[in-house]
């Protein structure tokens, strides 16, 4: 290969590798497999936590937990946050982080929801948090909402 050629070679090979690992880390979710129904996408899902509660996505900042009757429809009986960005639960408890702040990752809240009683307490910082879910013995780590099943 010619000296000069070489420069614009390297250049472009550089960039399509770094263009693969972007698109490889882009539809990682770093975990377990999960099942992403057809016609579902980060702005338009549903994440069933149980047979009452769900995550209903509607936009890319939009996520709303919510207890419905049966969590197969469409339809909610009540909301508990709107702005819902990491999550996860256990037998009795959902955990959640939830924006204030659109534009801002540092302005989150966090929030433990007893599914049971229906009240929820929420924790202005993260350390707050930490304590409170080791206080009620939830061993549950917040996950982004890509790393759980989305349905339609």
């Amino acid at each position: 290969m010619q000296k000069r050629y070489r420069f614009p070679f390297l250049f472009f090979l550089i960039l399509f590798v770094l263009s693969l690992l972007l698109l490889f880390v882009n539809n990682q979710t770093f975990g377990d497999p999960v099942y992403k129904e057809e016609g579902t996408r980060y702005a338009a899902n549903k994440i069933i936590i149980d047979e009452h509660y769900s995550l209903v996505s509607t936009s890319n900042t939009s996520a709303l937990l919510v207890r419905s009757e049966d969590s197969s429809t469409s339809t909610y009986d009540k909301k508990f946050a709107s702005r819902v960005y990491e999550l996860n639960w256990n037998e009795t408890f959902i955990i959640f982080s939830n924006k204030k702040n659109l534009t801002s990752n540092s302005d989150l809240t966090y929030s433990i929801l007893n599914k049971k009683t229906e009240q929820m307490v929420h924790y202005k910082t993260i350390e707050a948090f930490e304590q409170a879910k080791e206080d009620k013995q939830i061993d549950a780590e917040l996950k982004s909402r890509r790393a759980f099943d989305w349905h339609t």
